[in-house]
């Protein structure tokens, strides 16, 4: 069979067991799984590939299934929401909401739902005194009998009506006494650029607007309404389906649902998020949180009334506490002392120092600010964002900062939700750097400020101060908890961690291509079915089980459990991009290197998330040779992922919990994982960690994440002969490989580490920058880690001859130590893409005789491989460049990349919601996305399962 472009495309057959691997030259490897051992290959056939219409290989079977990494998925989902958002594409964007919320819904009834979250007081506190409950009839509704066949807009009319109040149901009953429901589908909120806009919203009584907008920091309680059909339900209630409804008209009304949480909790500071979904006749209650959503089953308010009003009149007389405003926020009036106070602190100051580096005549008068701070505290007053005084407390002192609009947030809604602040602390009267983010909330994982004071404690250079930092009121997720108790399971206790589950990791569909190229999804929904089936049909049970699970099971929990933690710093710090030439980035990395450097050797702990936007300008005031200069040095932040170095290298150490519960876990940066065990950040990750993510992170890995960044930064922000910066750094950064069912390192980046490839355009010409230091350092270093990776490859070769395969049931500890040595035997003897040969291909248990081993490695190639080892020969290297005198003024005006660039092929490999045997979780968050040309710090991503990630 031909396509349209005249390509050969071949149907797949289903073969059980088998996985395609798609590789650089366009063409599939069809591998046999089997346990791996660390001499073990997989069997294999080469087929040709299938070709699209436009020649973008694709894979062709949804019939291909293997074991995928539980959370790998969340790496693609935060992925394309960054990428979306960074390059201005909402409907992609769109599209990864869904899948950043996806398998994070917990279903429960109406009167738990109303139980646990709307009580009486007599619920709340021991006492025998019950209010007096109204009792409504169907005569509230009444106007609203024919919901099922009224338009959204009539069926909105009914509810909050203006002009006719007697047939306004939630006026004329009276039922949310002291709050308002008013309309906001109009007109988008001021200054918001995505337009979008919630149906209605409830305000307290008195205060709600009358300009059709949506107002964000307003709202309460968001109501949303669509017309009766089941095609417009956002979720399932089928007992043998899944909760997150597969159609893509029920994606496109969650997606709604999704993007309306996430701008309430990013206007707002919440806990919580109570939502009320009308469609047609039926309705449900939504509770949001950065676990998940609990939902309520669907039911129909005219034949059940009272259900509704009561949970209406219920939800009034909660407190805003209850109904999920954080009570560690003060929103300040504009009549409060505190409003003018920032008003005050934002105003321009004549002798504010410029932090451009050069010489002083005299030493400024303390305390003094650069004007940068100021600047970036006064843009945080925007009007159309609300004012907090947010709360620390610490010990037994409580610490009170001022805070406008967050400088940063991370885009989705399920996750970690870091917010980033330029603060003012009124009572030291000085501007400090505040993040709030809803942590990790597990034993054995460390508070970043309880990080950050042992390195400040043993003296390492440039790494941020902590002035304060703690858990914020020991508010938790809930969800989780909800999803336990719809899915109680006999749970075996381990050691340290709170009872969540262990997944083995689960089945997925492996109809995949290699690269970020992909096939449109194919939603089940369109198609599969015969006829057009009722709501009830749908929501009773009548439809296919998607997954063949017809109840879920413990291992299936995709939620992790978060506590809401803030931290204050005394650097309030410009982001990487703000570099002016090419010798100062390459003087703050070496900074930043020698802070890596002091903290594994001073206090003993390693990163394990150098990245572009961790490392950050901070301008000061020394003294060199008594002479008196403003200065920029680098400033390495966001300890969050760091481990004791014993951790990494054997010996006593806090066990890897994703290994002991069954979890392979994510980021306590940006997701919602059990532990910090992922290993950083994409784009900047070594090749060694991206083909293994069980790895444990080296000291070599971390110093080729410097190298990336210097490349990255240096190709983007420097004149150079690339014409084209954005698809090198599309193919060398954002590219992936999903093999298996798994998201490893891209093939481009594999070449450059293999020796197969230079820092080269896509047309395969050299890479020459206007500053010839860097060309320099880049040949030099890059020499280094291709024969790090020559000599590793070669000695696991060695050492894997000399031992035998582990038993199934060796022990968690041995299986480590086994997955940290795998990855180097995989590269030593791959094709350019790193599969392996067919020719070399070995039975199990057999190792590749001497003549197909890896080469020895040269003695120089040793020697050089020593230089990525430790960190002295990059601080050697680094400062060489420093001092040499051929810099150019190289920086460009503005960003290589355009704001307008569009990826050359969309992000993201092509999962649908129909995919049930894929997990697609989320990792959190995005992190830092400044606006127009500037970096995206990508999101971090997880260990994947035990088992083989063929290279």
């Amino acid at each position: 069979m031909r396509s349209a472009g005249g390509q050969r495309n071949y149907a797949w057959p289903r073969i059980p067991g088998v996985y395609l691997q798609c590789n650089s030259e366009a063409s599939l490897d069809l591998h046999h799984h089997h346990t791996r051992s660390l001499v073990a290959k997989p069997q294999f056939l080469r087929l040709p590939a299938r070709l699209s219409t436009d020649g973008v290989t694709r894979t062709g079977s949804n019939d291909l299934f293997s074991r995928q990494h539980p959370h790998i998925g969340e790496l693609v989902a935060a992925f394309k929401i960054s990428v979306a958002v960074k390059h201005q594409a909402p409907g992609q964007y769109r599209e990864a909401c869904v899948e950043d919320m996806a398998h994070k819904a917990v279903k429960i009834e109406p009167v738990e739902f109303m139980k646990h979250f709307f009580p009486l007081p007599s619920e709340k506190m021991p006492t025998d005194d019950k209010p007096l409950i109204p009792r409504w009839g169907a005569s509230v509704f009444e106007d609203l009998k024919g919901a099922e066949k009224m338009s959204k807009k009539e069926v909105q009319r009914r509810f909050t009506l203006k002009g006719r109040p007697e047939v306004a149901a939630i006026r004329t009953s009276n039922l949310a006494p002291g709050l308002s429901l008013a309309e906001s589908q109009y007109r988008p909120a001021k200054g918001d650029i995505s337009s979008q806009k919630v149906d209605s919203a409830f305000f307290p009584a008195g205060r709600e607007p009358d300009d059709g907008r949506p107002h964000w920091a307003e709202q309460l309680v968001p109501v949303e309404f669509k017309i009766h059909t089941w095609s417009k339900d956002p979720f399932n209630d089928a007992p043998e389906g899944k909760l997150d409804a597969d159609a893509e008209s029920r994606k496109e009304a969650r997606i709604q649902l999704i993007d309306y949480a996430e701008r309430i909790f990013r206007y707002q500071h919440r806990t919580a998020l109570f939502m009320l979904l009308v469609m047609g006749r039926r309705f449900r209650f939504l509770r949001w949180d950065r676990s998940g959503t609990i939902v309520t089953e669907s039911m129909d308010y005219y034949e059940n009334p009272q259900m509704l009003c009561e949970m209406l009149w219920r939800m009034s007389k909660l407190s805003k506490e209850e109904l999920g405003c954080d009570p560690s926020a003060t929103r300040l009036n504009a009549d409060d002392s505190l409003y003018a106070c920032m008003d005050d602190v934002a105003s321009p100051v004549a002798r504010d120092l410029d932090h451009s580096d050069r010489v002083l005549d005299e030493m400024p008068e303390e305390p003094y600010v650069f004007r940068y701070v100021r600047d970036m505290f006064r843009q945080s007053l925007a009007p159309e964002w609300p004012r907090y005084q947010l709360e620390i407390v610490q010990g037994q002192q409580t610490f009170h900062f001022l805070v406008g609009k967050p400088l940063f947030f991370a885009t989705g809604m399920a996750g970690r939700g870091t917010r980033g602040y330029v603060a003012y602390d009124p009572l030291r009267k000085r501007f400090v750097w505040l993040k709030d983010a809803w942590r990790a909330h597990y034993e054995l994982v460390d508070q970043e400020g309880t990080i950050l004071r042992k390195l400040n404690a043993d003296g390492v250079r440039n790494v941020p101060t902590v002035f304060c930092h703690g858990d914020i009121l020991g508010q938790t997720t809930q969800t989780p908890t909800f999803w336990e108790m719809q899915n109680q399971r006999p749970k075996e206790s381990v050691p340290g961690v709170q009872p969540l589950g262990p997944p083995p990791p689960p089945k997925v569909d492996s109809s995949s291509s290699f690269h970020t190229r992909v096939a449109e999804p194919r939603s089940l929904s369109s198609g599969s079915l015969s006829r057009k089936r009722s709501w009830h049909e749908m929501n009773e049970g009548n439809t296919p089980s998607l997954g063949g699970k017809k109840h879920p099971t413990w291992e299936d929990c995709p939620l992790r459990r978060h506590m809401h933690y803030r931290i204050v710093v005394e650097e309030v710090a410009l982001p990487l991009k703000e570099f002016k030439s090419g010798r100062q980035l390459v003087s703050l990395i070496v900074d930043c290197v020698v802070a890596h450097m002091d903290a594994t050797e001073k206090s003993k702990v390693i990163h394990r998330d150098v990245s572009g936007g961790n490392i950050l300008v901070l301008p000061h005031i020394t003294a060199r040779e008594n002479v008196l200069m403003v200065i920029s040095r680098g400033l390495l932040a966001d300890w969050e992922l760091a481990k004791p170095v014993s951790d990494q290298q054997g010996g006593p150490r806090a066990r890897r919990l994703e290994r002991v519960v069954g979890l392979n876990i994510c980021s306590a940066t940006l997701c919602h994982k059990l532990t910090k065990t992922d290993q950083g950040t994409w784009k900047f990750m070594s090749v060694a960690v991206l083909c293994d993510m069980g790895k444990v992170v080296e000291t070599s890995d971390e110093l080729e994440s410097f190298f990336y960044v210097l490349l990255y930064y240096s190709s983007r922000y420097l004149r150079s002969n690339c014409a084209d910066a954005g698809a090198f750094i599309e193919h060398l950064f954002d590219d992936y490989s999903h093999y298996d069912g798994e998201y490893m390192c891209g093939v481009r980046k594999k070449q450059l580490m293999k020796g197969l490839d230079g820092i080269t355009t896509g047309s395969g010409k050299a890479i020459k920058f206007q500053s010839k230091p860097l060309d320099k350092v880049f040949k030099l270093v890059l020499g280094w880690f291709k024969a790090h990776y020559v000599v590793q490859g070669r000695k696991t070769w060695e050492e894997a001859r000399s031992q035998p395969s582990p038993p199934s049931s060796a022990s968690p500890d041995a299986l480590e130590a086994d997955e940290d040595a795998g990855f180097y035997g995989r590269i030593a003897y791959g094709d350019v893409d790193g599969t392996i040969p067919q020719d070399k291909a070995v039975p199990r248990d057999q190792t590749l005789p001497e003549e197909e081993a890896p080469r020895v490695p040269t003695q120089q190639e040793k020697v050089d491989a020593e230089n990525v080892a430790s960190h002295n020969a990059m601080i050697k290297a680094l400062d060489v460049a420093k001092i040499d005198v051929e810099w150019k003024a190289d920086r460009v005006n503005g960003d290589n990349v355009p704001d307008n660039y569009k990826p050359k092929h969309k992000v993201g490999h092509a999962d649908t919601a129909s995919e049930t045997t894929f997990k697609r979780r989320k990792l959190e968050s995005s992190l830092t996305i400044w606006r127009g040309g500037s970096s995206m710090l990508l999101p971090h991503i997880p260990p994947p399962r035990k088992g083989a990630t063929y290279f």
